[in-house]
């Protein structure tokens, strides 16, 4: 079936949502109060070098700051440099950018560009029909040759084929496959899956594993990830790693699995790259986001 789009636009949030047969397969999300996008571009200065960490506290300009690996390129207080803007800040960790080598370091701190929007990014699903909530926002696909059809009544538009309902599973701790169910927690070190379910291991861990690639994905999870499986630990082998590797194959966000620990949980990594869908998905009430004039279209 052809890739659907799906989006809306309202109290400075736009959810743009890929829908394959009715399954929800993508989800881009942007708001007002996260920002900088991942990709945007920035002429930075070197703040100051933490040789401890390998790195450097950058100063991008409006306040901003951000953290810069130098391990290999290192730099010097006051000096300039030409970044992109990865991952948002963590805690007391500071937000994550990349070195450009393809761009001039030149001048005062500033932003360069910004990074591609919800609906840019979602062009990578290839979707070849649209539903939007605006005029606005079927004008902002024109560019990209999706003609789009504008729903503006009842019932509001992701409601007409239960995408609410979908969406609202991404940020539950609870999620259920088919056999059993995964708890999802979140820490400032790592996220922890947990596997649960009854029947054979082998068919609980294949479907679990499956699911986990899907929600780690649709969440945008980064960072260290542990994987509990069900079953003998001691049962856990390269078999079950190469499953995992199977599902997560159509990520566009690297991730590496290392192997299983000696208590054995499922070891693995997941680029950092832009917003958790968590904190892009927080009701906007109390946040002070003004409506936009496309909010009102």
């Amino acid at each position: 079936m052809p890739v659907e789009l799906w989006a809306d636009s309202q109290n400075g949030c736009t959810r743009v949502a890929l829908v394959d047969s009715g399954h929800l397969i993508g989800l881009e999300v942007d708001r007002l109060d996260c920002q900088p996008l991942h990709g945007a571009r920035y002429i930075a200065k070197v703040m100051r070098v933490t040789p401890n960490f390998g790195g450097a506290e950058l100063d991008l300009g409006e306040g901003q700051t951000a953290f810069l690996n130098t391990k290999r390129q290192p730099l010097q207080a006051g000096d300039p440099v030409a970044v992109e803007w990865i991952a948002p800040p963590i805690g007391d960790k500071l937000a994550l950018v990349r070195r450009l080598s393809d761009v001039a370091a030149e001048g005062a701190p500033r932003r360069l560009q910004a990074g591609p929007d919800a609906l840019a990014r979602a062009m990578a699903y290839k979707p070849v029909t649209a539903q939007v909530s605006s005029d606005s926002l079927r004008l902002k696909l024109a560019p990209y040759g999706l003609k789009a059809e504008v729903q503006s009544g009842k019932p509001p538009l992701f409601e007409m084929i239960d995408l609410e309902s979908q969406i609202e599973t991404l940020t539950a701790p609870r999620v259920k496959f088919p056999g059993g169910y995964l708890v999802i927690e979140h820490t400032e070190a790592a996220c922890i899956i947990d596997v649960n379910g009854s029947g054979s291991p082998a068919e609980i861990n294949r479907a679990a594993l499956q699911e986990t690639a899907r929600q780690i994905r649709l969440r945008n999870l980064g960072g260290i990830i542990l994987i509990d499986l069900v079953g003998d630990r001691r049962n856990i082998g390269k078999a079950i790693l190469d499953q995992f590797r199977t599902a997560t194959q159509d990520d566009s966000c690297p991730v590496n699995i290392y192997g299983i620990t000696q208590l054995g949980l499922i070891e693995c990594t997941r680029e950092r790259r832009g917003w958790e869908l968590k904190r892009l998905l927080l009701p906007p009430e109390g946040l002070g986001i003004a409506k936009t004039e496309q909010d009102s279209q």
